[in-house]
């Protein structure tokens, strides 16, 4: 299973070419259909601008790279909804149950990189315990709330949270 956070600084490249036309600065998320809409680029060139990809753009999501097919697929970032947010806005929010427990703080999301789908959250209790016990994973909540800096999540989502090894060899 991929984790989005693994793709932030990563070439766009065109398989047409072999040119890299950027590289990814974001994830474009849809919290409430549980997908990836696209990647953010910042684009390569004197302008320095940024572009969005929608997710059904993208060739692949390797390992040490982003394929496109041709610099054809890049849009302007307007025509992203606003529904939508974005994983570096999203990641380092807490994340508490809607009776007031807190299950960690959001440090990456699991995703299909065929699909889109986003299939869990993954958790950090602080950097010794992260060492010493492995993050945890969360399925990602029905429903939830996006505060500024907090998502409350349903209470029944505390009884889900698992091991990372043990949630990603399930998924």
């Amino acid at each position: 299973m991929k984790t989005l956070y693994s793709l932030i600084g990563l070439p766009v490249m065109e398989i047409e070419t072999g040119l890299q036309v950027g590289e990814v600065k974001d994830i474009v998320l849809n919290l409430e259909k549980v997908t990836v809409c696209g990647i953010l680029v910042s684009q390569t060139g004197w302008l320095n601008d940024s572009a969005y990809i929608p997710f059904a753009s993208i060739y692949n999501m390797g390992r040490d790279a982003v394929m496109i097919r041709n610099k054809a697929v890049l849009e302007e970032i307007g025509l992203i909804n606003s529904d939508n947010c974005y994983l570096t806005s999203l990641c380092t929010k807490q994340i508490f149950t809607e009776t007031g427990l807190q299950l960690g703080v959001l440090s990456d999301i699991c995703f299909d990189q065929l699909t889109g789908e986003l299939k869990a959250y993954l958790l950090s209790d602080g950097i010794i315990t992260d060492l010493l016990y492995g993050r945890m994973a969360m399925p990602i909540p029905q429903v939830q709330v996006i505060g500024q800096d907090r998502l409350i999540v349903p209470e029944s989502m505390s009884d889900l949270v698992q091991s990372e090894v043990r949630k990603l060899g399930e998924v």
